[in-house]
């Protein structure tokens, strides 16, 4: 397993004492992480602003973008430019993530800068992840959409025109990245870690070997004009999944309906279910009688192949201060490391040996006709100083962790690793998933070390986790459980153990 105690020496503390005097320091909990690699320092005089759920974030982001006066800059993993942000009566009901950035960069007075990052690697997972629902637009359908299932018609419309648009640079002032994590950076971030169980056999395993993925969420807006600068560090992503409110009603209309197919195809399915009143006479009207009982079967068909999307509660945190010059320099780094997007043909080279030497050509000859906006921007930003963002009523400290493969940084396991270690009381940890065993074995080692020491008070540790999404993610979350001697909590994964 992977060792997450192997930084503690970062953390010693010294004191000097005089004998003629008081001592004039003191000791303080190390909340901020140090390790070998780079992290960012602890800024201070912030002010943090924590979000709940899906119309909360959507809702702020949207007034903050729609008020943007120079450059908007978003890194996500997932993107689906048909989601609604501030929505009415239902989901649709609203204006679209992917028209607002269009109508900001398209603006006749001060049009806005905009650069979207997504996490993107080709056709294979699109298909499992989905995260950019519509990016192979009309043609393949079915690619992204066959286990996540279809958004409805119309929003599937949107989403291939607006990709089509973007991706071929027809938006002005919206640049569309991509980027991805090559294997070899992986073998090395993986080197001394130790895959959970269901994720070391099978095809799952595989695709978590052959797709890591950037998971960064986070925009910000206005940096180069200090006292207008806001950002977001989030854990919703920019996918219509994720709108909920906070009372997860049942059922919400105001959540996304998902079909098992394309919605035309259903619609036609539905038709045929049931009594069938059509004939083939000419001129043959349906009484109105027949056709609303057809309607009702329809609808009912239709009902019994869809669902509502699931409800979800995350939390993201609006950003004013110095910390912001951290999530810019977030940015840069990965906007300078991403490209641009790829094809259904640049993603079947990569596949095929024979063609990636092609591939690589083809990719080159396209960055050279790229016309890169406004490509002086990094340059100008990094001579803005931290101090530029302070805040005169900023009373919050935060220090910006990541994790980057590209550049050897696990900043938010040794954050896990961290607070593990400074744990007195009690812990609760709310998190999609909970598979980490190496984390639960440091957890056990933690609290040894105080029961060593003498330290006899009662120590909490409450775990929050999701439904797994897929058959065989459970037992990842089971290893844990067993870890710290909870297994028959999971009773289902404890009678199969």
């Amino acid at each position: 397993m992977g060792d997450m105690n192997g930084n503690y020496k970062l953390y010693e503390q010294k004191l000097s004492y005089r004998s003629n005097a008081a001592p004039c320091q003191c000791l303080a909990q190390p909340w901020f992480i140090n390790a070998p690699h780079r992290v960012y320092v602890p800024r201070h005089g912030n002010l943090l602003e924590p979000l709940i759920c899906g119309e909360q974030v959507f809702k702020s982001i949207f007034d903050d973008i729609s008020a943007a006066r120079h450059t908007v800059d978003i890194i996500t993993w997932g993107f689906d430019p048909g989601m609604v942000l501030v929505r009415g009566a239902t989901a649709e009901a609203g204006m679209r993530y992917g028209d607002l950035l269009k109508s900001i960069a398209t603006r006749k007075n001060n049009p806005i800068k905009v650069r979207l990052l997504v996490w993107h690697d080709d056709a294979a997972s699109q298909k499992k992840m989905n995260n950019s629902p519509g990016y192979y637009g009309r043609l393949f359908p079915g690619i992204g959409s066959a286990e996540a299932g279809f958004y409805g018609e119309t929003h599937q419309e949107f989403n291939a025109n607006w990709y089509e648009q973007v991706c071929s640079n027809a938006i002005p002032n919206l640049h569309f990245h991509v980027r991805a994590i090559p294997f070899a950076h992986m073998k090395e971030a993986l080197k001394d870690e130790t895959l959970p169980e269901g994720l070391v056999l099978g095809v799952t395993g595989v695709l978590a070997a052959m797709y890591p993925a950037h998971h960064q969420k986070m925009v910000l807006i206005d940096y180069e004009t200090p006292e207008l600068a806001v950002g977001y560090v989030m854990g919703h992503n920019s996918i219509t999944d994720f709108w909920d409110t906070k009372e997860h009603l049942f059922r919400d209309r105001r959540r996304e309906r998902i079909y098992s197919m394309n919605h035309a195809a259903l619609q036609k399915a539905a038709w045929k279910e049931g009594e069938c009143y059509d004939t083939s006479a000419s001129g043959y009207v349906l009484t109105e009688q027949q056709q609303a009982a057809k309607e009702r079967l329809v609808q009912a068909y239709i009902d019994k192949h869809s669902r509502v999307s699931k409800p979800y509660q995350d939390v993201s945190s609006r950003i004013q201060g110095p910390v912001l010059h951290d999530l810019n320099h977030n940015f840069c780094e990965a906007w300078q490391e991403s490209e641009r997007p790829s094809s259904f043909f640049l993603d079947a080279c990569r596949v095929l040996p024979p063609f990636r030497p092609a591939r690589a050509v083809v990719r080159a000859v396209g960055n050279v006709f790229h016309s890169e906006m406004d490509p002086d921007f990094i340059g100008r930003r990094a001579n803005i100083p931290s101090s530029a963002f302070n805040l005169r009523k900023g009373q919050h400290s935060a220090q910006l962790v990541r994790t980057q493969p590209l550049h050897g940084e696990k900043g938010a396991k040794e954050c896990y690793a961290n607070l593990t270690r400074q744990m007195l009381h009690y812990m609760f940890i709310q998190n999609q998933y909970i598979q980490y065993a190496s984390w639960a074995e440091h957890l056990i080692a933690c609290v040894g070390r105080l029961r060593s020491a003498g330290y006899l008070k009662p120590i909490y540790v409450f775990m929050l986790t999701s439904t797994p999404e897929r058959e065989g993610m459970d037992s990842p979350t089971y290893e844990v459980a067993s870890k710290v001697g909870m297994s028959e909590t999971m009773k289902v994964e404890h009678e199969k153990a």
